[in-house]
């Protein structure tokens, strides 16, 4: 079971996206949407994650 637990600071224009894995079965991302971005490319933030598409989580 995955939950996720996002944390948004308006003030520094950040968000903290929290994972809380629990031991289960072998869960694949498939795609990773990212919307609401004025300031940098899609690559710029694709980079920074540490999960891919197309891999196990």
């Amino acid at each position: 079971m995955v939950y996720v637990d996002k944390i948004i600071d308006k003030k520094g224009k950040t968000v903290k996206i929290v994972y809380d894995i629990q031991p289960g079965e072998i869960f694949y991302v498939d795609k990773i949407d990212i919307s609401g971005n004025y300031e940098s490319r899609d690559y710029v933030i694709r980079r920074e994650l540490r999960i891919c598409s197309r891999r196990p989580l």
